[in-house]
């Protein structure tokens, strides 16, 4: 850790998320996604979690905002790709409505976390900053605290009251428009100014130096002396970052097109695999499928926005172009679940020699195969390699039957189907990679 990282304790990272933050949504859309701003924070918060239980707290409710946050983005995918265009302002309504409530459940108890996590270690650490008193209004973390409630909750009713014009006669739902004009500017100025507050509050802390250096030497006493933890994280995020690939690997369609493109997939998995390259000799060849994996798949996206832009997709049976330009286009999309399947066992093997080491209970060097432990993670990865190839045959045939049939109901009980299996896929990804995170938190817990 960077000499910088240890003196600022995440602050300046804390700073850069409430730009990420600040800004309204406009019905159940959020121009900059605010999933961006919690992670940024919910990663410059690992400093002082550490050495804070407060922040601790904070962080885990939001990594579950971030959970909410990648809900809310597949929610409005579907929203504009299945959901027909006279019904969709109902839904809307229902995604602005559930999701505004789950961020109020969320991020008020998080936000109280956060700054009752400055106060205790601004008093046991002989901070100043946080204790600040102006003209009588109170210190300044009570009153950074009660404007930063009030902004999360005019946010939420600013992004959802509009939307029940919905349940009001089809006349009134004309004015729909204008009174999301003004919930978004009520949140802008509202989110301005707590934006400005904020950051001047996390700056003063940042200048009170005794209150800084004062945690910076208890982290080096009590988190530096721990490897073990740093090797723990490292293997958390790795596997995380695995997980993620494979989630993003789930196909939401419509018109056709695949709202999450492969290559983000992609992406994760390079990414995670490069984190675990020291406790696995197979990163090299992961990481070499999953480049690969993500080319093809880039090309296979933008061969298919060009497809669909021009022709339609029973085109193929009717125009030569079309046909030959489709045959293309189908030749990667069969090359991408070749590379896809052998990439999740590829993944799974890689996986599973780290479990044998540092998912060992910490009386053993290694996993045997009597552990019950070994047992199930090999089920779980058994079913998770099956899931996988089935899924990559489903795409498959859903991108086949577009072009054949045109009956509506055999269309959409592909997509249905293809869905059906990558979501069993996630699931069992979920499922193997957390029973691997638990052991490995089990056995890097006292170290």
């Amino acid at each position: 850790m960077n000499v910088k990282t240890k003196r600022n304790m995440g602050l300046s990272s804390m700073i850069l998320s409430f730009f990420f933050l600040f800004n309204p949504d406009f019905s159940a859309v959020d121009p900059i996604p605010d999933i961006i701003g919690y992670a940024i924070l919910y990663f410059a918060l690992v400093n002082l979690a550490d050495v804070n239980y407060h922040f601790e707290e904070a962080r885990i409710k939001f990594k579950y905002a971030i959970y909410a946050g990648f809900a809310e983005i597949a929610a409005i995918l579907i929203l504009f790709g299945i959901v027909a265009p006279s019904e969709r302002s109902m839904f809307t309504l229902i995604i602005a409505f559930v999701f505004s409530v789950i961020d109020l459940i969320i991020l008020l108890p998080a936000y109280k976390e956060f700054f009752e996590g400055f106060i205790n270690l601004g008093t046991l650490n002989d901070g100043e900053a946080m204790f600040v008193q102006r003209n009588g209004r109170g210190e300044y973390t009570d009153r950074t605290y009660h404007f930063t409630v009030a902004f999360v909750i005019t946010k939420s009713v600013c992004a959802c009251l509009p939307e029940f014009s919905a349940l009001i006669e089809n006349e009134q739902y004309r004015f729909i428009t204008i009174l999301r004009f003004f919930g978004f500017i009520i949140t802008m100025v509202v989110g301005i100014i707590w934006l400005v507050k904020i950051i001047g509050y996390v700056r003063a802390i940042k200048k009170d130096r005794v209150f800084i250096d004062s945690i910076s030497e208890k982290y080096k006493s009590m988190v530096i002396t721990r490897p073990g933890l740093f090797t723990k994280r490292q293997l958390l995020f790795g596997i995380g970052c695995i997980f993620a690939g494979f989630a993003l690997s789930l196909d939401i369609y419509g018109d056709y097109y695949n709202f999450i493109p492969d290559f983000l997939s992609a992406a994760a998995i390079c990414f995670g695999c490069f984190k675990l390259k020291k406790f696995s000799r197979r990163w090299i060849s992961v990481f070499a499928v999953s480049a690969l994996y993500g080319g093809v798949s880039l090309v296979s996206w933008v061969q298919s926005l060009k497809f669909f832009k021009e022709y339609y997709p029973q085109s193929v049976l009717k125009k030569i172009e079309a046909a030959k330009m489709y045959n293309f286009i189908y030749s990667t999309y069969i090359c991408n679940a070749v590379i896809f399947t052998a990439l999740v066992v590829l993944c799974v093997l890689m996986l599973s020699d780290i479990a044998k080491t540092h998912a060992a209970p910490r009386t053993k060097d290694k996993l045997s195969k009597d552990d019950l432990y070994y047992e199930e993670l090999s089920n779980s990865s058994l079913i998770l390699c099956i899931f996988a190839a089935l899924s990559s045959i489903m795409t498959l045939y859903y991108k086949y039957s577009i072009t054949r049939y045109s009956y509506d109901w055999y269309i959409h009980f592909a997509i249905i189907f293809t869905v059906v299996c990558d979501l069993i896929f996630v699931a069992y990804a979920y499922h193997f990679c957390d029973l691997m995170k638990k052991e490995i938190a089990n056995r890097y817990a006292l170290c």
